[in-house]
């Protein structure tokens, strides 16, 4: 996504786009009388966004902190990442 370079320490993004989800269950159940499996899946495509902000402590090196949401169905993710990057 774009990003804006406040200072040459410091750089903030934002990201927006298309997630997708997807959920499998996988259950034996066993009572007296019954027993039986039960399996699916489905997968969906939703919403994500996100922003964040990285840190040049030193040349070559990158410390990133960042926030991740989407909306998949009914479902609602959020994520913090925290990452350090060099380039070679």
């Amino acid at each position: 996504g774009p990003a804006v370079r406040v200072n040459e320490l410091v750089s903030l993004y934002v990201l927006a786009g298309a997630g997708t989800g997807r959920a499998e269950v996988k259950e034996h159940i066993s009572m007296p009388g019954y027993n039986g499996r039960f399996t699916g899946s489905e997968r969906r495509t939703g919403f994500a966004w996100g922003a964040g902000v990285q840190f040049n402590p030193v040349e070559n090196v990158v410390i990133d902190l960042g926030y991740e949401g989407s909306k998949v169905g009914a479902a609602k993710l959020n994520g913090v990442n925290v990452g350090v990057g060099y380039r070679f």
